[in-house]
């Protein structure tokens, strides 16, 4: 018998599986470990992506974040994702300077990144299950659209099944 009540031992087994696939990265000074899936892009300025990763305090519950990054050679100064996976479509409006940015090497890159609360789970979970998922980056004066992979719908499953281990732990 499992010790989590209404959960088999090959789901258990499949949780912890999914927790040991992800890469790990302590922070002893905030006392967080965290956790991300490893297709997921380690650096903000290596490719566009979209994912959630988890924290993991010392003594604390665990928690989520999703993270979009957009990378290229030209600024699109963002001020908002409009996201649609299959029939749904949602926005993220988080504003132009709440969104950071960065540059160098001829190359620029603008990121946000937000605790991944109720509405967050809804998208996440609206794109890992999605046949086709796009995300539109909206700029202050232009967009750009680009086809989320089939590598980013896995990673999105893979670290949602391991937030489930590690909130249960």
């Amino acid at each position: 018998m499992s010790r989590e009540i209404g959960c088999s031992i090959e789901e258990r087994t499949r949780r912890e599986r999914a927790v040991a696939g992800l890469r790990r990265k302590r922070d002893d000074i905030r006392g967080i470990t965290w956790y991300q899936d490893r297709t997921s892009p380690q650096y903000v300025d290596s490719e566009s992506a979209i994912f959630l990763y988890i924290g993991s305090p010392d003594g604390g519950r665990p928690f989520l974040r999703l993270k979009i990054q957009y990378v290229a050679s030209d600024w699109l100064f963002i001020e908002s994702y409009l996201i649609k996976a299959d029939s749904q479509t949602f926005t993220i409006a988080p504003g132009h300077f709440a969104i950071e940015r960065d540059n160098g090497y001829g190359g620029i890159w603008e990121w946000y990144d937000t605790p991944a609360e109720a509405r967050e789970l809804r998208i996440a979970r609206a794109i890992a299950e999605s046949k086709h998922a796009v995300i539109r980056y909206n700029g202050s004066q232009y967009y750009r659209d680009r086809t989320l992979t089939a590598a980013e719908k896995k990673a999105i499953q893979n670290v949602l099944l391991a937030y489930e281990s590690l909130a249960r732990s």
